[in-house]
């Protein structure tokens, strides 16, 4: 098995690639499709909670009675059962029979043990959804990229006869000249060049900014994964025997 050493390279080369792919895909989107695709992980992610964040419905809801019957056969316990919960304290029971008096509920053991196992669960699902959310959110990028791109190449004889219509209209409507006028506050005339070509200011995507909003998400989801993590090895160090 790995050491601590190890464990500890691996989990910082994860930051690390972690902060370095969110910066470049920001820097290589552009601020605005950053923000949308931002947005969407944020929504996605909060979903994902809302529908998973109560562990103690899961644990309740009945189960199909193929997968009932696939779990315990699995876990090789007897019994009938119709939940997770039941699935888990009937496997707990058959692993230490010396507690089964105490797994009983009602019990403030019972209870201890609910209130840790629905906490772990809960721990679980946010780095599970984090991780899912996340990758999610990079296919929908990949995937709107290579549609983008095949319907550029698709219409780009169309979009080059638009944008040539557009500069014929606008050279039509504007011809090049030296306007005289006369002005009422300096006491003179003003001369006001028009231009047929006029410039145009580029902002362009802003991809300094992109990266830095890409690299605060991958900060979120770095600090969204250690949370889990910690809460579960925490449990681990208190059940752990001397």
């Amino acid at each position: 098995m790995p050491n601590v050493n190890d464990l500890m390279l691996i989990f910082s080369l994860a930051v690390l690639g972690i902060l370095a792919l969110s910066a470049l895909i920001g820097f290589l989107a552009g601020l605005k499709r950053e923000i949308k695709l931002t947005v969407v992980f944020v929504v996605l992610l909060a979903l994902v909670w809302l529908f998973l964040g109560n562990v103690s419905n899961i644990l309740d809801a009945t189960l199909p009675e193929f997968a009932t019957k696939q779990i315990v056969s699995m876990l090789n316990i007897p019994g009938n059962f119709q939940s997770l919960r039941e699935i888990i304290v009937g496997f707990a029971v058959n692993q230490f029979p010396d507690f089964a008096d105490l797994l009983v509920n009602g019990t403030r053991t019972y209870a201890l043990v609910m209130g840790v196992l629905e906490f772990a669960l809960r721990m679980v699902i946010i780095l599970a959804g984090t991780i899912v959310v996340y990758v999610l959110c990079l296919v929908i990028r990949l995937l709107s990229f290579i549609i983008g791109s095949i319907y550029k190449l698709c219409t780009i004889k169309y979009r080059r006869r638009k944008r040539e219509e557009k500069e014929a209209k606008r050279e039509q409507g504007l011809e090049e000249g030296v306007v005289v006028v006369k002005s009422d506050v300096y006491d003179g005339e003003v001369v006001v060049t028009v231009s047929r070509n006029p410039k145009k200011v580029y902002r362009g995507k802003r991809r300094g900014w992109a990266a830095g909003l890409g690299l605060l998400k991958g900060a979120f989801i770095i600090l969204l994964l250690c949370t889990p993590i910690t809460g579960l090895l925490s449990i681990v160090n208190e059940v752990e025997p001397e």
